[in-house]
């Protein structure tokens, strides 16, 4: 009895730390590190840890952009937003979040697990994942 009373406790115990986002809200706020784009035509691009960060800070509804990638060229429709501090807010839209950055529309975004997931939903249809 003892036996299986240790199995309950301990299998307990290890599922109890299995949880895919440990309790934590999925929240904006804080940094997000730009890692991977996409279109539909199937471009692709990666990105260095510091090529592009979104800093969010919800108590004052604001983003600080730190774009290193500033070459004119397609790159910069991956790449995103151009570095500054910009006023931003989210909308419900047909049950979806959508973020706006100095009210331009970046696209709908979601999480997965630990990214940030923003599709532009434009003629590109280009998505964007950021990782914490």
């Amino acid at each position: 009895m003892r036996i299986v009373f240790l199995c309950i406790l301990f299998s307990g115990l290890f599922f109890s730390g299995c949880s895919e986002d440990d309790g934590q809200e999925k929240t904006i706020d804080g940094m997000w590190v730009l890692k991977h784009s996409a279109d539909k035509e199937g471009a692709e691009m990666d990105f260095d840890e510091d090529d592009v960060v979104w800093i969010f800070n919800t108590a004052q509804n604001s983003i600080t952009v730190q774009n290193s990638v500033s070459t004119p060229s397609a790159i910069n429709i991956y790449a995103g937003v151009p570095s500054g501090t910009y006023i931003y807010r989210i909308a419900e839209q047909e049950n979806d979040k959508v973020l706006f950055i100095d009210n331009m529309k970046q696209g709908i975004f979601a999480f997965d697990k630990n990214n940030l997931v923003i599709r532009t939903n434009t003629s590109n249809d280009i998505v964007k994942v950021f990782e914490r």
